[in-house]
């Protein structure tokens, strides 16, 4: 895409050069915390919002919403946020609708800002830049927690310290899990489908890297991360087969993958017992339907849902009253634990569509088909990686009502949407960079 006339032909001057830096530390800081510390998300996002209103850049910007499809398109990732505020309409409860709608800002903040960026896009640099901060985060989020785990271990004694949601203690381990993966596919991306340019990371790291990731996916055990897991490693086998046509090195890499993770789950059993247990409560071997247990709670909640949505299914109940009614559908149907448990949909599809109802379902399926057939047509296997995660993702948990699954969505589905091949000598981001 050629730069924008606006910004093309009008010199970028100082002051936007550093907001463009401010902008683009804070989002890797953002990049960086995700796996680290959740607590520093909104104040971080609060200040790239912020910096962004103080630029006025979308002043120069707005105009060319209408004249570039990138941009519009990338806007267009907003409308999920706009249908949460219009379920405003048949809301009762508009105090949990308030809480809701701050929760879901982000939905709202990236594609915004995105679309009327200083930038004609975000550019390739821009991905390279969070990519490297993601990874690190994911790093130093894994240290700490196998550090303090060590420290239960070895100085307090504490039995399972390694294991599950000991491990995780301040994430739910799916959503850990979720950020290992996608870290996963972003060096295999590095690995296998090197980009033409070159990568700066020798291979010594990112092997080291891949190693603690996948140790740390089967430490933590969580089933949506382990299936998340193997349908990436079998989606970058099908890339190397048919698109790059090196059938020995899709066979040998699927072959080593099976194998190391074979040898970690031997070696750390836990995750063997988890799916072992999923598998009797699907099947019903396990009729201790009164414990909390993670997969017969959600197929009770599934249930429970399924009758709320049979009254509402074309409105939905509203932005504020899904909470409530879902409750009410546990107190009903003498769901105890669940209804102490207070649980969501544990399905993001399912819980869009209570709160929705079918637009609002088929709203958010589009979000994920009209991106899977870009990042497709583009080549972009990172991309559709993250979509094809997230969407997996998205069957057990209702990511989007939580912070720790809104903010992941949507800032990178943002930044890898909105990416687009530059000429490196007009790179906005290497440009701001550079000058100051």
């Amino acid at each position: 895409m050629q730069p924008s006339p606006v910004l093309g032909e009008r010199p970028i001057g100082k002051r936007l050069r550093i907001h463009a830096r401010i902008s683009v530390i804070l989002l890797c800081a953002t990049a960086f915390a995700l796996p680290v510390w959740g607590r520093l998300l909104p104040w971080l996002i609060g200040l790239f919002l912020l910096n962004w209103i103080i630029s006025g850049v979308y002043l120069r910007t707005a105009q060319l919403l209408l004249r570039e499809r990138l941009r519009f398109r990338t806007l267009g990732f907003s409308l999920v946020y706009l249908a949460y505020v219009a379920g405003l309409i048949h809301t009762r409860n508009t105090a949990y609708a308030t809480e809701d709608l701050v929760l879901k800002l982000s939905l709202l903040i990236f594609p915004l800002t995105f679309a009327t960026s200083l930038f004609p896009v975000p550019s390739r640099t821009l991905r390279k830049i969070l990519a490297g901060w993601f990874l690190a985060g994911c790093v130093a989020g894994s240290l700490m927690l196998l550090t303090r785990a060590a420290w239960q271990t070895w100085a307090l004694h504490q039995a399972g310290a390694f294991y599950y949601t000991a491990l995780s203690w301040h994430f739910h381990t799916s959503y850990f899990s979720l950020y290992l993966v996608f870290a996963i596919a972003i060096l295999l991306r590095t690995l296998l489908v090197p980009d033409r340019a070159g990568e700066s990371m020798h291979f010594m790291p990112r092997l080291a890297m891949l190693l603690l990731f996948t140790w740390m996916i089967v430490l933590l055990s969580s089933k949506s991360g382990l299936l998340t897991l193997a349908t990436t490693i079998v989606l970058f086998t099908v890339v190397l087969w048919l698109k790059q046509h090196a059938w020995k090195t899709a066979v040998g890499f699927i072959s080593l993958s099976t194998a190391t993770l074979v040898i970690l789950m031997i070696l750390f059993p836990g995750a063997t017992g988890r799916l072992a247990q999923a598998r009797q409560e699907v099947s019903g071997e396990n009729k201790a339907a009164k414990e909390a247990r993670s997969t017969g709670d959600r197929m009770m909640v599934w249930k429970a849902s399924a009758r709320v949505i049979s009254g509402h299914w074309l409105t939905g109940v509203g932005t504020g009253d899904v909470k409530d009614a879902l409750l009410e559908q546990y107190r009903s149907d003498h769901l105890d634990q669940v209804l102490k448990l207070k649980l969501n949909a544990h399905n993001q599809y399912i819980q869009t569509l209570v709160a929705l109802g079918v637009p609002g379902l088929l709203l958010l399926a589009a979000m994920f088909l009209l991106p899977w057939l870009r990042s497709l047509g583009m080549h972009d296997w990172v991309y559709f990686s993250f979509l094809t995660m997230t969407a997996i993702s998205f069957l057990f948990e209702s990511m989007l009502e939580t912070q720790a699954g809104v903010v992941f969505y949507a800032l990178f589905n943002a930044v890898l949407f909105s990416t687009g091949e530059e000429d490196p000598a007009r790179d906005p981001v290497q440009v701001a960079l550079r000058q100051g």
